[in-house]
């Protein structure tokens, strides 16, 4: 659990890594400081980085991935285990209405269909920060509360 005043650091997983390199600079454009940005390629890398020492709020993540295992449903399941209050949004170019709604059954904050414009993109993630601090101020509070 981050502290509730730490910057956000997010994740984003894809296995094109021009997609990778565009998103990382539109989270930029977002207000998210580059140095924070980390980016996977496949979703094992994902889960690794998940499983480090750094705690995500924020996860961009493409539904389909080379690795079979490590889909990005796998991806949000791991994510939502190891931090809870992780915003994941699920990205993908083969939307379809069964998808969407098992990605938002297993907690996905959102479902972006690319190509992902800047606008959308914009708004989904301000929300999606903006819950993420409200969560972690809230537990914030609580520990503090019970000390």
């Amino acid at each position: 659990m981050t502290d509730a005043l730490e910057p956000v650091r997010a994740l984003v997983v894809d296995d094109e890594e021009s997609l990778r390199t565009i998103l990382s600079k539109m989270l930029k454009h977002c207000g998210l400081d580059p140095e924070r940005i980390d980016l996977a390629g496949t979703g094992e890398e994902a889960v690794a980085l998940l499983r480090s020492d750094r705690s995500y709020g924020l996860i961009l993540t493409d539904l389909r991935m080379p690795d079979g295992e490590f889909s990005g449903l796998e991806v949000l399941r791991q994510a939502r285990a190891i931090e809870p209050a992780s915003q994941v949004i699920i990205m993908t170019a083969f939307a379809t209405i069964e998808t969407a709604l098992n990605a938002m059954r297993e907690g996905a904050y959102d479902y972006l269909e690319k190509p992902i414009k800047m606008e959308r993109l914009r708004a989904v993630v301000g929300r999606a920060l903006e819950r993420h601090t409200l969560i972690r101020e809230n537990l914030y509070l609580r520990r503090e509360l019970e000390q």
